[in-house]
C-alpha cells in the first residue's frame, strides 16, 4: 500500500506539473492524505509538495494571490483528509505521532543501538555477508540495517523462514554483493539529479519551461523526498535508539524516486562499457536470485506451514552489548 500511495503521489505530482489545474492539485492532495493515514512516514512528503506547488506557480509567473490560494487548497484537502489520526493521538496521549515506541518493554532488547558517529558510517559488508540475518555486528550500523533490510529480510520477522537456515540464508549472502553496484548507481543518480537541480535557476532562468528544467524540477522534488523519508527514519531511530526502526520498507513509499535516481545512474554507466556491462550484469542476476528466493520460500512455507499467530517477531534475542 505504502509503494502504491507513494507511486500514485509522484504521478499526480507529474499531472500537477503539466496541468497545475485544481481537479489535478486535489488528486495530488488526497493522494498525500491517504498516505499520512497510511504511515507517518509521509510526513516526509509534506514539505517537499508545497515547495513543488509553489515553484510550479513560480515558473508560470502567477501572482502571490493565485500561488497562496493554490497551496492553501492543498494544505486544505491533505489537512482534512490526513490529520484524523494525529489530532486523535493528540487529544489522546498528548502527542500527535504516537507509536508502539513510546509503549511496552519490548523496545529494551533492541537497546542501544547508537555507539557514535561509528553507527553513521560503518558500511562493512562483510558483516551482512557473514550474518545475513540480524546479529549483534549489524545492530549498531545504520547503514548496514537499512541497506540488509531494503534487499532481503534481513529481520526474520515473517512467515518465511529461509533466512534463519543455513546454507539457504546465504541467498541473502549473494543478493547483499550483487546489490551493491546498484545501490551505487542510486547514489550517483541522485548526486547527479541533485546538482543539476540546485543549478537549473541559474542555467535554465532564460525559459524556466523548458523540458530539462521542468524534469530537474520534478525529480530534484522526488530526491528531496527520498532525502527527508531517510533522515526521518534516521531521526526517529537515533531518538529512540531502537534498531528495529532501520528497515528498509520504510523507504517503499519513496519506491519511485528510487527507481528514478537508478535510471540516472544507469544514464551515467551507459558512458563506459565496462559500467554498463557491470550494472547489466548485476542486476540480471538480482532478478534471478529473488526468484530463486521466492521459490525457495514458497516451496518451506508449504511443507514446513507456520502459524504467525504463535511466532515471536524475531525469534531470538540479540546480545547488544556485544561488539
Amino acid at each position: 500500500l505504502a509503494i502504491f500511495l507513494g507511486a500514485w503521489i509522484f504521478y499526480q505530482a507529474r499531472r500537477v506539473q503539466l496541468s497545475a489545474s485544481f481537479p489535478n492539485l486535489a488528486m495530488l492532495a488526497v493522494g498525500l492524505g491517504l498516505g499520512l493515514l497510511t504511515k507517518a512516514v509521509f510526513l516526509a512528503f509534506v514539505l517537499p509538495l508545497l515547495f513543488f506547488v509553489w515553484l510550479i506557480g513560480r515558473r508560470e509567473a502567477l501572482g502571490n494571490a493565485h500561488v497562496i490560494t493554490r497551496l492553501a487548497f492543498f494544505l486544505g484537502v491533505v489537512s482534512l483528509l490526513g490529520c484524523y489520526k494525529y489530532v486523535e493521538s493528540l487529544i489522546l496521549f498528548g502527542s500527535p505521532t504516537i507509536s508502539n515506541l513510546d509503549f511496552g518493554e519490548w523496545i529494551k532488547e533492541h537497546q542501544p543501538t547508537w555507539l557514535g558517529v561509528y553507527s553513521l558510517f560503518d558500511f562493512n559488508l562483510f558483516k551482512l555477508v557473514r550474518d545475513p540475518v540480524i546479529s549483534a555486528s549489524t545492530v549498531h550500523s545504520y547503514p548496514l540495517l537499512i541497506y540488509g533490510s531494503f534487499w532481503y529480510s534481513l529481520i526474520p520477522e515473517s512467515t518465511f523462514q529461509g533466512n534463519l537456515i543455513s546454507p539457504i540464508n546465504r541467498i541473502g549472502s549473494a543478493i547483499y554483493i550483487l546489490a551493491l553496484y546498484p545501490t551505487f548507481l542510486m547514489l550517483v543518480g541522485a548526486t547527479r539529479t541533485g546538482i543539476a537541480a540546485l543549478g537549473s535557476d541559474s542555467s535554465s532562468a532564460h525559459d524556466a519551461s523548458s523540458p530539462e528544467c521542468t524534469r530537474l524540477d520534478y525529480e530534484g522534488v522526488l530526491l528531496l523526498i527520498v532525502f527527508l523519508n531517510l533522515l526521518l527514519i534516521v531521526a526517529v531511530g537515533w531518538k529512540y535508539d531502537v534498531w528495529s526502526v532501520f528497515q528498509g520498507r520504510l523507504l517503499f513509499p519513496s519506491y519511485v524516486a528510487l527507481l528514478l535516481a537508478l535510471a540516472t545512474g544507469m544514464e551515467w554507466a551507459e558512458s563506459s562499457r565496462f559500467k554498463i556491462t557491470a550494472a547489466h550484469i548485476s542486476m540480471v542476476a538480482l532478478i534471478a536470485l529473488f526468484i530463486f528466493y521466492l521459490v525457495v520460500e514458497v516451496w518451506l512455507a508449504n511443507v514446513f506451514p507456520v502459524n504467525p499467530m504463535r511466532r515471536w517477531h524475531v525469534p531470538f534475542k540479540i546480545d547488544m552489548n556485544a561488539r
